[in-house]
């Protein structure tokens, strides 16, 4: 999923968060007093942070903030916050959204790069093998588990 143009990550991204708004619309006019509903958003976000990156998963974190407001806060329709205690709850879903937004990405950024490492690990063995620079097959297998070995342990 990787291929999508990122202008389309930013519109999957407020399309998975309407999802979200509605799911929570529902649950908030079946159940007002569940609060906790508001949680659902980090669904989406965290899932559009560990595919396609920050700059969506922002998109997503101020859409579900502000999605949340207008269609869910009295008043209704406006970006107007009536209660202390719905402003400071939109403060703190920011504040985790946009924190595991982060932690999201940074565990994606993590992944690509042993997944890069492992293939230049790979290229490097079969260079090896190729060119007949291992002495015994445990030699490859030991560079392909990230270890280095020196010129005696691998007969150079």
């Amino acid at each position: 999923m990787r291929s999508i143009r990122p202008l389309a990550r930013h519109v999957l991204a407020l399309l998975a968060v309407a999802v979200t708004l509605v799911l929570v619309w529902l649950i908030h006019t079946n159940a007002p007093e569940l609060q906790t509903a508001v949680l659902l958003y980090l669904v989406p976000i965290i899932l559009v942070a560990s595919t396609w990156g920050r700059g969506p998963s922002i998109t997503a974190v101020l859409a579900a903030v502000l999605g949340h407001d207008v269609f869910l806060l009295h008043p209704v329709g406006t970006l107007t916050i009536a209660r202390a205690e719905d402003a400071l709850g939109l403060v703190i879903l920011l504040f985790t959204a946009l924190v595991t937004s982060q932690l999201a990405d940074s565990a994606r950024r993590g992944s690509e790069k042993e997944n890069e490492a492992a293939v230049a690990r790979l290229r490097c063995v079969e260079i090896g093998l190729a060119a007949g620079g291992f002495a015994r097959p445990a030699d490859a297998a030991r560079v392909d588990q990230g270890e280095r070995l020196g010129p005696a342990a691998s007969g150079w």
